[in-house]
């Protein structure tokens, strides 16, 4: 009625409004002013039911309301672009993430918040949107201006007019930036996991595999059919406890983890050392889902380890066992008999230690080479030891030396017997490399408690038997006796002065005459090696040679004589005469120097004696031991002019159709032939001998001539030199120059 009023009170104005009725209905009404003339009487109203149409705008204006209300408060980002790429319409929440104003991102072009890496990719997508009409998702990053990328998924549709145009695009983005980097960390694990190198499986609950790495794939040589779905038993040696399966399921069946080592087997059969760490997954609901392992490949680790421990036992063992003949060695032999002395006080028993050595070993060794020498060390060590029982030790000592010991024996007679067998194992031949090598050994022996307390006592003594029994002949066994061990004190002495005899010039040449047997005058001498010990007196040769050949000694030894005796021969020049020569022994140690030629060429360069003067003699063993080299020596020193005299002929076994290749210029027979000089066998071989230096035209000299009747026999016998005690003992200088004096 308001409005009425304000109407009547405007009467020249027109108006339209709607009337709403209690019951709900609506009409528009219509006022304008009524003229009759140019005069306003009155008013003019019309009504129209538009109750419908009203409905439909409430319905339309509430139906805008939600969906505004929706638009804003979507957590989605919906945005609209018009057809020239530019935002014309977004939410809240797109502006919200852009961190942007309505007034700053209206107008702002499309591509311009597209990450450059994405937006050829994104703006190819649009175009294909629209050439084919329809809708599509797409993941990007849009560039904020705050200066943050974000990964976003966006589903665009594009609006086309009525006519097909393109109007622009409308999309709702979501934010997948978290789960984006989620994805990446996930797909960081997954590479992880797929190029790790390690070999990692799951399982089911149930123990199946459900996957398996590449690297498990590599390393097992299976392919995935061969794997997946079956058990990890498939992978068993055999070689492992199953008691230690059965304790590994136990434990991961209990929630708890598994470490250990296990040995598998490679679909090739070849064996894998493997690392091994099983743990349990459990479910939401604290149930275990599934099981992961991971296995590291330590088979090289694991044969580098045993590799090591091999070492290990190797180093123990080389320091417990000789490494040539693989016998205890000195350090495990001490140990022994510690532990055997310890035994014998307990039980009351006896033990024996036996020490022996090889005879002729150090002219295998210059002769055939060491590789020679070493074969035969080992194939005495191992001929003793089938002589000897399990509990007995035998142990190599040092160089040819060789110990035994023997624990509860019953007395002498049983270790006697051991001894004889000892002696005859190792007089029998050894064929090394085709060539049967003659040794043989000599033995000593001491027994516990008897002879010493300790274990060098014990040493010692059997040391000292053994020097008895070498001083016997060799081939020989002897026990210790205290008697032994006081001529074992004098052995002593002699090896210690005997390196500093040269130095302290306590050696020196005695003289023996060589006679014209049918004139009885000299005709040469020989000169002998005496040792002047300074506590012990003059020492014959057989007192210390046999020393000086152990040590090495006996070479410088044989050059001082040598030099020695050029020099004696020109200074004693009045007592020879102009044609008789000095003899030099040479032994056969001596003989097998390598230089021994040019030895003597450089003596008697250096003295100045003509080579006439001098000669050498050598044993028959000098050549046997290497007939073809002995040979070739010989010959060079004929060449140097040097006399040849070929010692103690007979008492060997040197090869008579060789014997006029050597170029020999005397035979010597031997003094035990000489001393039988009456005996059938005595003159045979004496006999035999001139008569074969006669036919080879060598002169022969006898020695050991002491009786009359050994000369008178001897000249019967067609020989025409000889030496002998019967003209005296050999002298040294000062007594040499008296007997010359006698002479005349």
């Amino acid at each position: 009625m308001d409005r009425v009023r304000q109407l009547y009170n405007q009467p020249d104005c027109s108006s339209t409004d709607l009337l709403e009725f209690k019951d709900g209905r609506v009409f528009e009404r219509y006022g304008q002013p009524h003229r009759l003339g140019e005069k306003i009487v009155g008013r003019v109203w019309s009504f129209r039911d538009v109750s419908a149409r009203a409905l439909a705008e409430q319905e339309l204006k509430r139906s805008r309301e939600f969906y505004l209300r929706a638009f804003e408060g979507a957590s989605a980002m919906i945005w609209r672009l018009n057809d020239q790429g530019q935002y014309d319409f977004f939410n809240g929440a797109w502006l919200a993430f852009m961190g942007t104003t309505l007034t700053e991102e209206r107008g702002c072009e499309f591509a311009r918040r597209i990450h450059p890496g994405d937006r050829a990719r994104v703006l190819d997508a649009f175009s294909e949107s629209y050439l084919q009409s329809k809708a599509f998702e797409i993941e990007y990053r849009l560039c904020s201006p705050l200066g943050e990328d974000r990964w976003v998924v966006d589903m665009v549709r594009p609006l086309l007019s009525g006519g097909g145009e393109l109007d622009g695009y409308i999309g709702i983005c979501f934010d997948i930036s978290s789960r984006r980097k989620s994805l990446d960390e996930l797909r960081k694990l997954q590479r992880a996991v797929e190029q790790s190198p390690v070999s990692i499986l799951m399982t089911d609950a149930s123990g199946h595999i459900e996957y398996a790495n590449p690297k498990f794939f590599e390393i097992a040589g299976y392919e995935p059919g061969e794997v997946l779905g079956k058990t990890p038993g498939k992978f068993k040696s055999g070689l492992v406890p199953e008691d230690s399966y059965r304790n590994l399921w136990q434990t991961i069946s209990s929630g708890q983890d598994w470490k250990g080592e296990l040995l598998n087997r490679k679909r090739g059969g070849e064996l894998d050392w493997e690392s091994v760490s099983i743990s349990p997954i459990f479910a939401e609901e604290g149930q275990i889902s599934n099981f992961i392992g991971v296995k590291e490949d330590i088979t090289k680790r694991k044969q580098a380890e045993a590799k090591l421990v091999e070492s290990e036992k190797r180093l123990k063992y080389l320091a417990h066992h000789d490494p040539l003949t693989k016998l205890p060695n000195r350090t495990l032999l001490y140990d022994r008999l510690q532990h055997g002395m310890a035994r014998s006080r307990r039980t009351g028993s006896q033990m024996a230690v036996i020490l022996l050595d090889l005879d002729r070993f150090k002219m295998v060794n210059d002769q055939f080479g060491h590789d020679i020498g070493d074969m035969l060390l080992c194939e005495a060590g191992h001929r003793l030891q089938e002589l000897l029982r399990q509990a007995d030790t035998l142990a190599r000592f040092g160089g040819d030396e060789f110990v035994i010991v023997l624990e509860e024996v019953s007395g002498g007679n049983e270790v006697a017997l051991v001894a004889r067998k000892i002696l005859n194992t190792l007089s029998r031949p050894f064929r090394l490399r085709g060539r049967d090598i003659q040794s043989g050994t000599s033995v000593g022996i001491t027994l516990f408690p008897e002879d010493a307390q300790d274990v060098e006592g014990l040493l010692r003594c059997a040391d000292t038997a053994l020097y008895q029994a070498k001083s016997g002949g060799r081939g020989l066994y002897r026990f210790f006796t205290p008697e032994a061990d006081a001529g074992s004190e004098q052995q002593h002495l002699l090896q210690s002065g005997l390196a500093d005899a040269l130095t302290r010039e306590e050696l020196e040449l005695h003289f023996h005459p060589v006679w014209d047997l049918r004139g009885r005058s000299p005709i040469g001498m020989e000169t002998l090696l005496r040792w002047n010990h300074p506590e012990l007196g003059l020492i014959l040769p057989g007192g210390f040679l046999n020393l000086a050949g152990e040590s090495g000694l006996c070479v410088a030894m044989g050059r001082w004589a040598l030099e020695r005796a050029c020099r004696s021969r020109l200074e004693l020049a009045p007592i020879f005469g102009s044609a008789d020569p000095i003899t030099v022994n040479l032994s056969s140690r001596q003989f097998r120097q390598p230089d021994l030629v040019q030895t003597v060429a450089h003596t008697l360069e250096d003295t100045g004696l003509d080579p006439r003067l001098l000669w050498l003699d050598f044993r028959e063993s000098c050549l046997t031991e290497d007939m073809s080299d002995g040979k070739d020596k010989l010959q060079e020193l004929k060449r140097l002019g040097v006399g040849l005299s070929l010692d103690d002929f007979g008492s060997g076994y040197c090869c008579l159709e060789h014997l006029e290749s050597f170029g020999v210029d005397c035979l010597k027979i031997d003094a035990k032939f000489i001393k039988k000089l009456g005996s059938t066998q005595g003159e045979c071989i004496s006999s035999t001998i001139i008569a074969l230096a006669r036919s080879m035209n060598v002169r022969v000299i006898a020695e050991g001539i002491e009786t009359e009747y050994q000369l008178k026999r001897l000249i019967e016998l067609g020989s025409n030199a000889g030496q002998g005690y019967l003209w005296g003992q050999p002298m040294d200088r000062s007594s040499l120059a008296r007997w010359h004096a006698s002479l005349r």
